[in-house]
């Protein structure tokens, strides 16, 4: 493995200065091969324990979660068109390996005689273990060949959409811009913000501001103009969808509805019923999260329905099924879309940030 890859020396602190797109792809592909022969090693073990089965995996999860985290840091913030290939390029690889490690059944087997036998294990370890072992039953350990295969497509096909998602919001909030010529509408902002929206405006004069995170919360913030943090508040909210102004291009609206059909198909390969926004349990109480509704505490096949308009934020991991996003909602305006139960909820097309698992 590259040993003067930045990606992967142990630093107190990432070295974001000398990451450069060329060194994403090795990284990853290294420790990648890296996990996949200590994961055979591991198994080949007569006796596995705690610490020489399970720590020894956490580290090496830990370890690809930290690289990886500078990866997607830098991709959010710094984007150009190599990292972005490069980002792209290795997220098949993470999805396969997360599905790959979830749906190992001796792996899973190793994980139940710990859990069963191993009197030793203190609150955390067994914590620990019981959610590797839901990971098992919710990565479809126990589904059949075919059952798995189409698990591990559709997993593929979640992860380059909801990088598309991501995409499009990082390129609608970097295409936005507002041009101010009157620098009392600028009364209240911090001087520095300031300054840099009048050199960004160079010979245009005035003042240009964009749709970056400092500049917007300083607008919302400390801006005394009421039509200044109307008109960054809109954008902001609004964001790759069809509801953004001016700026449709990015639409979220069709890759948000492949989403959740994904998300559908994968939640019914499980045997749950639906992933649902805001469902109740099977005692009829509102749990005001997402959560995948087992069909039996769903008394079967769910009839369809509204479910209400949600002001949250974005896309987030299911409680119960732990699939990663489930579609939340968190502006004004709503459009009817198509609910995930089989009927239509309304649904705002917001620029909220999708959860990845890696």
């Amino acid at each position: 493995m590259q040993t003067d890859n930045p990606l992967l020396l142990r630093n107190p602190l990432p070295r974001f200065g000398e990451i450069r797109a060329a060194q994403v792809l090795p990284a990853i592909t290294g420790l990648l091969e890296r996990n996949r022969g200590q994961l055979e090693r591991l198994l080949a073990a007569p006796v596995a324990t705690f610490k020489s089965l399970v720590e020894p995996l956490e580290d090496s999860q830990h370890e690809l979660g930290s690289v990886w985290s500078q990866v997607s840091h830098l991709n959010a913030v710094l984007n150009s068109p190599d990292l972005r290939e490069a980002y792209n390029a290795c997220l098949p690889l993470l999805s396969a390996w997360q599905t790959d490690l979830a749906q190992n059944e001796a792996l899973c087997r190793a994980c139940q005689r710990i859990a069963a036998t191993d009197q030793t294990l203190d609150a955390t370890q067994r914590r620990v273990v019981e959610h590797r072992l839901r990971e098992f039953r919710l990565a479809g350990v126990a589904l059949d060949p075919k059952a798995k295969v189409r698990f591990k497509e559709l997993m593929q096909q979640l992860t380059q959409l909801t990088a598309k998602f991501e995409e499009n919001v990082l390129d609608a909030t970097n295409a936005w811009s507002h041009h101010v010529t009157d620098a009392t509408q600028l009364a209240g902002v911090n001087p520095s913000i300031i300054e840099r929206a009048r050199l960004a405006a160079g010979d245009k004069g005035g003042y240009l501001l964009r749709l970056e995170q400092p500049v917007y919360v300083a607008v919302m913030s400390d801006a005394a103009s009421p039509a200044l943090r109307r008109t960054f508040y809109e954008a902001w909210t609004t964001r790759a969808s069809d509801q953004a102004p001016g700026a449709t291009r990015w639409d979220n609206s069709v890759v948000m509805e492949d989403i959740m059909r994904v998300r559908h198909e994968l939640a019914r390969l499980l045997d749950f019923s639906s992933c649902r926004l805001r469902p109740r349990d099977a005692h009829g109480e509102n749990v005001g999260r997402g959560l995948c509704i087992p069909r039996a505490a769903a008394g079967g096949e769910p009839s369809g329905g509204r479910t209400g308009t949600a002001r949250t934020r974005g896309l987030r991991r299911c409680q119960t099924c732990g699939l990663g996003s489930v579609l939340l909602v968190r502006a004004a305006a709503a459009r009817t879309v198509l609910d995930l139960t089989g009927g239509t909820a309304p649904v705002v097309r917001t620029a909220a940030r999708p959860y990845r698992a890696v």
